[in-house]
């Protein structure tokens, strides 16, 4: 991921918690969210925190990921991708076509 992320500014994305074992944790490139305040801690990586930042934080989310990945993609502009344990497969494989 790190050694294509220079070439494809467009690339954004990141993993439910998983970045220290999926490796998708995108260096130097900041994070998205809001600026950091006096106090808070900045993650490794490097980059800060900005709206500008290209790596995304989902939590324990696989569900949300998926959904605003799927998002990302359909409107344009960006390459989104996200990563997941295969035993979240089934949590992201259909994010918009949940039943009750």
């Amino acid at each position: 991921m790190n050694a294509t992320a220079p070439n494809l500014p467009a690339l954004i994305g990141g993993s439910g918690d998983l970045d220290p074992s999926t490796f998708t944790a995108l260096a130097g490139l900041g994070d998205f969210g809001p600026a950091l305040e006096v106090g808070q801690i900045p993650r490794l990586g490097g980059g800060g925190w900005s709206y500008a930042g290209a790596n995304l934080h989902f939590g324990v989310r696989e569900h949300g990921m998926a959904s605003i990945l799927n998002g990302l993609a359909v409107h344009g502009g960006t390459l989104p991708f996200g990563a997941t344990f295969l035993i979240s497969r089934t949590i992201c494989a259909h994010p918009c076509a949940w039943r009750h």
